[in-house]
């Protein structure tokens, strides 16, 4: 396996060492993937989440740091003609297949703690600098993949007027804004479980209380009932008594 750095560009790392041999263009191949996201955004659409649009979406995308998923992995597969592969630990194997060719390559990553993609080779290919496909893609000079490097889109802040300045890295701030997106959605679902378990409390208070009229209507008519086959005892008693009487006389 051939990690790559874990600073919010690990899927695109992952996707350059394996078109390219080197995880330091993994720049170019966001924005190439972005741009075919763009190109077909009718198929793209309607899985970008629900609290944002399209376009914030592929903005927010574009940007260094920011992390890519199942959207992007399946325009890399359409875009550069491939297969994809995905290992996770204890887990099934995740293949994604838009090319049916016996000759199509196929791009093999892991995925590690629901957080971080690496790029798998062979144990003789690791750190060689070679592609896994057949095939370079990009062949950019060294010079401009250092300076990609270099380019980390670090903001200082000041500490509250305490007189020192600490830094949050771009990939920081992004994860804080999908952590925030995901805790909207809980707290969405939280309140959907709350409806149906209110209503469904009420729909059995509805029952219990249909029940219980059902049950005190039944116990009201044996109650009647039983007291008027008493009367009815009380009045043939009467007559007996009457006649045994008679007899005696």
């Amino acid at each position: 396996m051939q990690e790559v750095r874990a600073d919010g560009n690990c899927l695109f790392r992952a996707i350059a060492d394996q078109l390219d041999g080197d995880q330091n263009n993994h720049d170019t191949y966001r924005q190439a993937i972005v741009e075919y996201i763009i190109k077909c955004k009718d198929d793209f659409a309607p899985f970008v989440e629900d609290d944002v649009d399209f376009e914030t979406y592929v903005e927010q995308m574009k940007e260094d740091a920011e992390w890519g998923g199942q959207i992007e992995l399946t325009a890399c597969s359409r875009l550069y003609s491939v297969n994809i592969t995905i290992h996770h630990l204890d887990a099934p194997m995740y293949v994604i297949k838009n090319n049916v060719e016996k000759d199509c390559d196929t791009l093999i990553l892991s995925y590690h703690d629901g957080e971080h993609y690496n790029s798998v080779k062979r144990a003789r290919d690791i750190d060689s600098g070679e592609p896994v496909c057949k095939y370079k893609i990009l062949n950019q000079e060294n010079d401009n993949n250092e300076q990609n490097e270099k380019h980390n889109n670090v903001e200082e802040i000041d500490d509250d007027g305490g007189g020192g300045e600490w830094k949050i890295s771009a990939a920081e701030k992004r994860k804080q804004k999908r952590l925030e997106r995901k805790a909207r959605r809980q707290k969405k679902e939280m309140e959907k479980m709350n409806r149906r378990r209110n209503q469904y409390n009420n729909d059995n208070n509805n029952n219990n209380n249909s029940s219980n009229t059902r049950t005190r209507k039944h116990y009201n008519d044996k109650y009647y009932s039983s007291k008027h086959n008493d009367d009815c005892d009380e009045d043939e008693v009467s007559k007996l008594s009457s006649a045994i009487g008679t007899i005696v006389l």
